[in-house]
C-alpha cells in the first residue's frame, strides 16, 4: 500500500506577525505585573476590606486579652490577616494558650482563644495562681475561692512550676468540676507519690501525673457507686484497676 503525502505546509509567522506578538506578551506581562503590584500594594490594605469588625469568643475569663486582640486586629484587612501581630499582641499574658483568627470578607474577623483555666492556688511568692500545665498566672494574690491548694515546697517560682508544684498541678488541671471543690488538699507521699484528698477525707492516690484525666473519671466512677458506702483511699495509679481501701 503507498500512502499519500501530506501536501499541504505549516506556515511560519512573517517576521512583522512575530514582533507582533511578542509586544502584546510584553504588554501582557507588564499590565499582570501592575495588577499585581496594585494588590499587594495597595487594595489588599485598602478601606475597601478593612477589619472593621472583630469577634473574639474563648477569652471571657480574660478581657486584656480579648482588648489586644481587638485592637491589633483592627489595623489589618481581611485580604491581610497577620497571624505574628496577634500572637504578640498577647505574647506577654499568660492565661493565652493558643489563638486561631479567621477573616470573614469583607470587614469581619474572628478569633477564637484557648485560654489556660487556674488549677490549683501555691501559697510560694505570697500566693500563686498556676495553669494545670504549671504556668504561673498570677502572683502575690488570695486564694480564689474554690480553688485547691497546694502546700509542698519547691523551688523559686519562675514563669512555671516545676518539681512536686508542677506533678500536682498537672493532676488538679482535669479535675471534673463536680470533684474539684470537694479538694481539701494535696501532697506528694515518697512511696505513693502524688495524694489528693476530698472531702470527707478520702484520699485519691495517682502514682504519677500520667493519665490524670482518665484517673479522675476512675475515681469519680467509683465515688458515685451507690454501693460505696465507705472508703479512706482510693488508688487510680492503675486507672484499669482502681482499688478502694
Amino acid at each position: 500500500m503507498i500512502s499519500a503525502r501530506p501536501t499541504g505546509r505549516i506556515r511560519v509567522p512573517s517576521l512583522p506577525a512575530l514582533r507582533v506578538i511578542r509586544r502584546r506578551l510584553i504588554a501582557g506581562a507588564i499590565l499582570l505585573a501592575i495588577l499585581i503590584a496594585g494588590y499587594l500594594f495597595w487594595f489588599r490594605d485598602s478601606s475597601f476590606v478593612a477589619v472593621e469588625e472583630v469577634r473574639v469568643t474563648g477569652a471571657e475569663s480574660s478581657p486584656g486579652a480579648e482588648a489586644a486582640l481587638v485592637h491589633a486586629g483592627q489595623s489589618m484587612s481581611t485580604l491581610h490577616l497577620d497571624q505574628r501581630a496577634l500572637q504578640m499582641a498577647v505574647a506577654d499574658d499568660p492565661s493565652v494558650l493558643s489563638i486561631e483568627a479567621q477573616t470573614d470578607f469583607p470587614h469581619g474577623l474572628e478569633i477564637t482563644v484557648d485560654v489556660r483555666e487556674p488549677a490549683a492556688y501555691l501559697t510560694a511568692d505570697g500566693g500563686t495562681v498556676v495553669a494545670g500545665d504549671g504556668v504561673v498566672l498570677a502572683t502575690g494574690v488570695d486564694r480564689p475561692e474554690g480553688l485547691p491548694t497546694i502546700d509542698v515546697a519547691g523551688p523559686e517560682l519562675g514563669a512555671r512550676a516545676s518539681g512536686p508544684a508542677l506533678e500536682l498541678a498537672q493532676i488538679l488541671g482535669p479535675a471534673p468540676s463536680a470533684l474539684g471543690p470537694r479538694v481539701q488538699g494535696t501532697s506528694i507521699d515518697p512511696e505513693l507519690g502524688p495524694i489528693v484528698t476530698l472531702e470527707p477525707g478520702v484520699d485519691l492516690r495517682f502514682g504519677d501525673s500520667s493519665q490524670a484525666a482518665i484517673k479522675w473519671d476512675a475515681a469519680a466512677a467509683i465515688l458515685a457507686d451507690p454501693k460505696l458506702t465507705s472508703a479512706t483511699y482510693i488508688d487510680v495509679s492503675a486507672p484499669s484497676r482502681p482499688v478502694v481501701g
